[in-house]
């Protein structure tokens, strides 16, 4: 990232925020916070890149290279940070963002696009799924203060109230609205112990800054309560008589005051019901967000409007788990067919491919984790380009010192493609026109040395037509037709036509071999 600012003591930039969305190099701004949509896109200034400098302007400093992650939430941002002198009077930003391919297989990347959030003073608040911010969020034009009177008594000076001492007597005063909290409200999990607390002087006085905030939140919330519009009216009210107060003018009193000022992460320390906090760090910089599951959205996971029902979620996770059952009737007729390292192979298969989506799929509602979903997820994909790879072989009907040649030289080749990029089509492409010339190559070979059909007519001209259609529409399913919403019935289908196409086109020998 490479940055030009001009320098000039005639006038302070007064402060900004602009957001873009574009595929041009140029950029003005201050703090650039950046989102994109593909995971290799490195924003930086191409090493030895020569910075063209107008008459009259002062380069001020370059940033390095920042690799840009495929926006999912807000974790996913890049902050660049720069510091501009008080007595600048114009600042000029050169942005350059480019797409590096990390690997000798795909030299060539698609065109992405670059959102780009600047502001003066603080991280950019953004919304890029157009989500509303929550309601007691302040607007960028609101200030927040509090006034605090100090009252001689002698030679003490002391404060008469602080602000949780205030927020505290505000919902001791209304824990009766705590009885009638249920679900989804975020208070309702420990209801009984925050009336319990409310009405013991001695808990009350114990209870810590963020449970009593998330209180007073709880009777401040839609979700929680009918009357949290008349609660926060009388909130606003109390909290400014209780905080206003009027210090008598006294030569002879002398008071010293302390502040400390202190935030907590994410959303008033927490994120709601279906979400979690974490800290992340970009540039430098430590920065807190919600990560939210189940479906929610939002700065606090309260955003609800694509939150899947328990049956749909409950649904799509059987699919997509009992969809591999039908591997069994491929297993079975492997064994009887004699070919017991492929029945091996596919059991894996379909193993691995359960336990993948019921890990997966379930939203932390219905779904279990044998092992970590990584390991789950490498063994899914390599178990199914193997199970691909040795039907192939079988079709090939070459000699036998050459079969295990080909099973190690597959589950070697196929382990680096799944680790390279597991999800490419390129990955189940390569063994399969690989498998298709070997299989081409050894029935030729077989034909011209019999001068006879090979494979036998039977197989030749029905099992192995059904069996390359389902093949076909399995490779259709999982490479242009999957989407978020339909993920869950177009994979299932892939499951299904896979496993009923090695029914069709693992050989049988009364039905593969030529009779004499």
């Amino acid at each position: 990232m490479a940055t030009e600012v001009n320098e000039s003591a005639e006038k302070p930039m007064p402060p900004i925020e602009w957001g873009y969305k574009m595929r041009t190099l140029g950029i003005m701004g201050f703090v650039i916070l950046i989102n994109t949509y593909q995971a290799s896109v490195v924003a930086s200034a191409a090493d030895g890149a020569t910075t063209v400098v107008a008459p009259g302007q002062t380069p001020l400093v370059r940033l390095p290279s920042n690799t840009l992650l495929k926006y999912t939430a807000y974790k996913d941002v890049s902050i660049l940070h720069f510091r501009v002198p008080q007595d600048t009077r114009t600042a000029m930003f050169s942005f350059k963002a480019y797409e590096e391919s990390k690997s000798a297989f795909q030299r060539v990347c698609p065109e992405r696009d670059v959102t780009l959030h600047l502001k003066a003073g603080s991280y950019p608040v953004i919304s890029p799924e157009n989500i509303t911010f929550p309601r007691h969020f302040l607007n960028a034009d609101q200030s927040w203060f509090v006034t605090l009177g100090l009252f001689c008594h002698g030679a003490e000076t002391a404060a008469r109230i602080t602000i949780i001492d205030s927020v505290k007597e505000f919902v001791k005063m209304h824990k009766e609205l705590l009885v009638g909290i249920k679900a989804p409200c975020a208070c309702a999990q420990r209801r009984d112990f925050y009336i319990n607390c409310l009405v013991d002087d001695l808990c009350l006085a114990e209870l810590n800054e963020t449970e009593t905030l998330k209180v007073k939140e709880c009777l401040m919330d839609s979700k929680c309560t009918p009357k949290y519009q008349e609660i926060s009216r009388q909130f606003e009210i109390h909290h400014k008589f209780a905080t206003e107060q009027i210090v008598i003018d006294n030569a002879s009193c002398n008071a010293s005051i302390l502040f400390t000022i202190s935030s907590s992460p994410c959303v008033a320390g927490r994120c709601g019901r279906y979400g979690r906090c974490y800290h992340y760090m970009s540039g430098g910089f430590v920065f807190s967000t919600c990560l939210c599951i189940k479906g929610y959205r939002g700065w606090d996971c309260t955003e609800d409007s694509q939150v899947p029902s328990s049956m749909s979620i409950l649904l799509a996770s059987l699919l997509l788990t009992l969809s591999n059952l039908l591997f069994i009737p491929s297993i079975y007729f492997a064994v009887r067919r004699k070919y017991y390292t492929e029945a091996v192979i596919y059991f894996f298969a379909m193993f691995f491919s359960t336990f993948y989506h019921a890990c997966d799929s379930g939203e932390d509602e219905y779904s279990f984790c044998l092992v970590k979903i990584g390991v789950l997820q490498f063994c899914d994909f390599y178990c199914g380009l193997l199970a691909i790879w040795v039907t192939l072989i079988a079709m090939a009907h070459v000699r036998q010192a050459f079969v295990s040649l080909l099973h190690m030289l597959g589950a070697i080749l196929l382990a680096f493609g799944t680790e390279l990029n597991k999800q490419s089509l390129w990955v189940f492409l390569a063994p399969a026109l690989t498998g298709i010339c070997l299989i081409s190559a050894s029935w030729g070979l077989r034909c011209r040395k019999t001068r006879k059909w090979f494979p036998a007519r039977n197989y030749l001209f029905f099992y192995m037509p059904i069996g390359a259609v389902l093949v076909m529409v399995g490779l259709v399913c999982y490479a242009f037709l999957q989407t978020r919403q339909n993920y869950h019935i177009v994979h299932s289908v892939w499951h299904m036509v896979m496993a009923l196409s090695i029914l069709c086109l693992l050989p049988n020998r009364k039905t593969f071999l030529p009779k004499c």
